[in-house]
């Protein structure tokens, strides 16, 4: 099929707080890309800290407005371009989002995910994001979902590569104890996948969040209850003032902390009970390597979507759907929104919507 050519819808964060559908150009083909006709795309933190003005790639110039946002998708394969062989058109696929250069010293030594001249698509740098009817991603950076696995569900693979990296790096093994920080998507996932291993796991948040942790069968404490001392392993998973000292709280002698949850202002911790403990705390971003087993766990139904996913609302209602997620008013930690049913998305209207307060007018730019 060829590639097409043209116009398409794509949403954009034009502003802190200015959200829009604009008009642009369908991206062009490149050696090594597919053009994925997008089905699904998930709203997570990341995306309201784009939006607000508080994500720190914002605050450096990695990253500036407008923005094109969408790093957790799903689509059709509706163009090839050369050199590839692994993707065909009518595939349907997820990606990983991070764009790394494969050349320089932390590349070579297989950590993609800290390359210092990275993109992360729809997150920092130029590189747009997802949530248009069109995006354009390498051959290497996506994995064919099998027939048969939900869209949505399929979505969830890009933050459950998060998790699995950050469940391998504390070498979670059956029968520990595995506290959870957060009872967001990266910590429902992380419950679900770490029970199926046969781990006993707690999920600890600030807030009431029983009933989303009785969904991934864990046991929920609330954090000022929080004990001393409990677990082979602590994820911290929300980024909240104050979680980096509970993780390290929550971990036994020789225990093992991850940390994946990115703070939304500066932390301090106090390193005498990481030494005292002698505990292994590790960073954890994204999870290049784990794409094709993020797209297996789904497909063999270790991870419940339902757990996970709150609505699939049509495109046309971003707006709504990042109120709720901002205003905590959701069940389920996950948004979706469809980008294949809605009438919105015709580019010969796109122009004229502005789907939040904002003056900037249309552009490919973004």
């Amino acid at each position: 099929m060829a590639w097409p050519t043209g116009r398409m819808a794509a949403l954009v964060f034009a502003g802190p707080g200015a959200v829009q559908w604009r008009e642009v150009a369908i991206p062009d083909a490149r050696e090594g890309h597919v053009l994925v006709r997008v089905e699904r795309v998930g709203i997570c933190g990341t995306d309201l800290a784009l939006l607000d003005g508080s994500m720190g790639y914002l605050e450096s110039g990695l990253t500036r407005y407008p923005i094109r946002p969408g790093h957790e998708w799903c689509g059709t394969v509706v163009a090839v371009a050369g050199g590839v062989s692994d993707v065909t058109v009518g595939d349907r696929v997820v990606g990983e989002p991070f764009l790394s250069c494969g050349r320089c010293a932390v590349c070579r030594a297989g950590r993609r995910d800290q390359c210092p001249h990275r993109d992360e698509m729809g997150v920092r740098g130029d590189a747009p994001g997802a949530a248009a009817q069109y995006v354009a991603v390498p051959a290497e950076n996506v994995a064919v979902v099998p027939v048969g696995l939900d869209p949505s569900a399929a979505v969830l693979a890009e933050p459950l590569v998060t998790v699995l990296h950050a469940l391998s790096v504390v070498r979670l093994e059956a029968g520990e104890s595995l506290g959870i920080i957060g009872a967001g998507t990266l910590g429902m996932l992380a419950a679900q996948v770490a029970r199926a291993a046969g781990a006993e796991v707690t999920v600890y948040s600030r807030g009431d969040r029983a009933e989303r942790a009785q969904a991934c069968d864990a046991a929920f404490v609330r954090s000022a209850d929080a004990p001393a001392d409990r677990h082979d392993a602590v994820i911290e998973a929300s980024g909240g003032e104050g979680t980096v000292g509970l993780a390290v709280r929550l971990a036994r002698p020789a225990g093992r902390v991850a940390l994946v949850g990115v703070p939304g202002s500066p932390e301090s911790l106090d390193a005498m009970p990481v030494v005292v403990k002698g505990l292994q705390v590790t960073g954890v971003l994204g999870g290049i390597p784990f794409l094709q087993r993020a797209v297996r766990l789904l497909a063999d139904g270790v991870v419940k979507p339902d757990a996970v996913i709150d609505r699939v609302l049509p495109a046309a209602r971003v707006v709504e759907a990042l109120e709720l997620l901002a205003g905590g008013g959701t069940h389920r930690p996950k948004i979706l929104l469809d980008l294949l049913l809605d009438p919105l998305l015709d580019p010969a209207d796109v122009a004229s919507v502005v789907s939040a307060g904002s003056d900037e007018g249309t552009g490919d730019a973004a």
